[in-house]
Protein backbone atom coordinates (compact mmCIF):
# COMPACT_ATOMS: atom_id res chain seq x y z
CA UNK A 1 0.00 0.00 0.00
CA UNK A 2 2.47 2.34 -1.15
CA UNK A 3 1.17 4.05 -4.09
CA UNK A 4 0.13 8.14 -3.43
CA UNK A 5 -3.62 7.28 -3.97
CA UNK A 6 -3.82 4.24 -1.68
CA UNK A 7 -1.52 6.36 0.88
CA UNK A 8 -4.03 9.42 0.31
CA UNK A 9 -7.18 6.83 0.96
CA UNK A 10 -5.80 5.58 4.28
CA UNK A 11 -4.34 8.50 5.86
CA UNK A 12 -7.92 10.93 5.37
CA UNK A 13 -9.91 8.06 6.02
CA UNK A 14 -8.06 6.69 8.93
CA UNK A 15 -6.62 9.82 10.13
CA UNK A 16 -3.08 9.16 12.44
CA UNK A 17 -0.89 7.32 9.73
CA UNK A 18 2.31 9.17 8.64
CA UNK A 19 2.69 8.78 4.47
CA UNK A 20 6.00 7.13 3.53
CA UNK A 21 6.17 8.72 0.30
CA UNK A 22 6.36 13.23 0.27
CA UNK A 23 3.85 13.51 -2.50
CA UNK A 24 1.26 12.76 0.11
CA UNK A 25 1.98 15.46 2.44
CA UNK A 26 1.03 17.62 -0.30
CA UNK A 27 -1.93 16.79 -1.57
CA UNK A 28 -4.65 18.59 -1.62
CA UNK A 29 -7.25 16.02 -0.27
CA UNK A 30 -4.53 15.62 2.66
CA UNK A 31 -4.44 19.53 3.06
CA UNK A 32 -7.84 19.75 3.15
CA UNK A 33 -8.14 16.99 6.25
CA UNK A 34 -6.22 19.57 8.44
CA UNK A 35 -9.02 19.97 11.07
CA UNK A 36 -10.20 18.65 14.19
CA UNK A 37 -12.16 15.14 13.29
CA UNK A 38 -11.88 12.15 12.14
CA UNK A 39 -9.28 11.10 9.45
CA UNK A 40 -7.36 14.56 10.82
CA UNK A 41 -4.13 15.06 9.17
CA UNK A 42 -3.25 18.10 10.96
CA UNK A 43 -0.81 16.41 12.92
CA UNK A 44 1.22 15.60 9.39
CA UNK A 45 3.30 19.11 8.89
CA UNK A 46 4.74 17.80 12.42
CA UNK A 47 5.69 14.67 11.60
CA UNK A 48 7.09 15.64 8.14
CA UNK A 49 8.91 18.80 10.08
CA UNK A 50 10.48 15.70 12.22
CA UNK A 51 10.94 13.72 9.08
CA UNK A 52 13.01 16.41 6.96
CA UNK A 53 15.07 17.99 10.30
CA UNK A 54 15.18 15.45 13.18
CA UNK A 55 15.68 11.63 11.48
CA UNK A 56 18.43 10.41 10.11
CA UNK A 57 17.82 7.09 8.48
CA UNK A 58 21.53 5.56 9.34
CA UNK A 59 24.15 6.99 12.01
CA UNK A 60 27.03 9.82 10.35
CA UNK A 61 29.76 7.50 11.04
CA UNK A 62 32.37 6.71 8.17
CA UNK A 63 32.39 3.24 9.48
CA UNK A 64 28.72 2.24 9.12
CA UNK A 65 28.70 1.15 5.78
CA UNK A 66 31.21 -1.75 6.91
CA UNK A 67 29.27 -2.56 10.12
CA UNK A 68 26.36 -2.18 8.43
CA UNK A 69 26.94 -4.32 5.11
CA UNK A 70 29.38 -6.81 6.59
CA UNK A 71 30.70 -6.25 10.35
CA UNK A 72 26.75 -6.79 12.30
CA UNK A 73 24.87 -9.02 9.37
CA UNK A 74 27.35 -11.45 8.47
CA UNK A 75 27.62 -12.27 12.53
CA UNK A 76 23.86 -12.24 12.67
CA UNK A 77 23.81 -14.33 10.11
CA UNK A 78 25.91 -16.93 11.94
CA UNK A 79 23.70 -16.86 14.72
CA UNK A 80 20.82 -17.75 13.70
CA UNK A 81 22.67 -20.62 11.28
CA UNK A 82 23.28 -21.79 14.90
CA UNK A 83 27.04 -21.13 14.83
CA UNK A 84 27.25 -19.38 18.51
CA UNK A 85 26.36 -20.97 21.79
CA UNK A 86 23.88 -18.05 23.01
CA UNK A 87 22.69 -15.45 21.97
CA UNK A 88 24.74 -13.48 24.64
CA UNK A 89 27.47 -14.86 22.31
CA UNK A 90 26.53 -13.69 19.07
CA UNK A 91 26.18 -10.07 20.31
CA UNK A 92 29.59 -10.20 22.77
CA UNK A 93 31.16 -11.11 19.27
CA UNK A 94 29.56 -8.46 17.38
CA UNK A 95 30.45 -5.92 20.07
CA UNK A 96 33.84 -7.01 19.64
CA UNK A 97 33.74 -6.40 16.14
CA UNK A 98 32.28 -3.08 16.20
CA UNK A 99 35.04 -1.55 18.45
CA UNK A 100 37.61 -3.29 16.26
CA UNK A 101 36.07 -1.35 13.26
CA UNK A 102 35.33 1.79 15.27
CA UNK A 103 39.24 1.71 16.45
CA UNK A 104 40.14 1.70 12.58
Amino acid sequence: ATCADTQVLITTLGGGTGPTRRSVYDDPRVLANARVGPGTTRHLNVVRETIDKDMGSEPDLPQWAELSNDTIPVRLGKYFAGEYGSAREAMDDIAKAVDTVMAG
